[in-house]
């Protein structure tokens, strides 16, 4: 809410498809490592490597194919205190085993939004002035 008590309009921001692009191709150059170590096959532990390689950067591409072909924003900063009401369940499973842990309820990676992280806590607080945001 503003000064009047007035309710801001949500802060809106879209992925970064370029970024999310190079992480793709990151992790895409990984599964061919991957590949690479399991065809060798020459110890155990290139195999091992490989397939571990393969099953963790093949999910990463995966997400990422997904967050480039849904039609969604990456991020929506509005009502703060419905968030974890709104939440699913895992979300909220999140944010008590991080409040359990001394941290606060949401985690963000701004890795895939179009403005720096800076940009998103000035918009945190002006959505919720009172809120108290640890940088790490």
């Amino acid at each position: 809410m503003n000064g009047k008590g007035v309710p801001l309009s949500p802060t809106v921001y879209p992925l970064a498809k370029g970024r999310a692009w190079a992480m793709l191709a990151g992790s895409l150059v990984f599964v061919a490592v991957g590949v690479v170590l399991l065809v060798a096959h020459s110890t155990v532990k290139m195999t091992v490597a490989g397939v571990l390689a393969v099953l963790f950067f093949g999910f990463c591409s995966a997400i990422f194919i997904q967050r480039l072909l849904r039609d969604r924003p990456e991020l929506v900063l509005h009502d703060p205190d419905a968030y974890l009401a709104r939440a699913p369940k895992l979300a909220r499973r999140t944010a008590s085993m991080n409040a359990r842990l001394g941290f606060g309820p949401a985690n963000m990676a701004t890795n895939t939004l179009p403005v720096p992280p800076e940009a998103v806590l000035d918009a945190m607080r002006r959505h919720c002035p009172g809120l108290a945001v640890q940088l790490h």
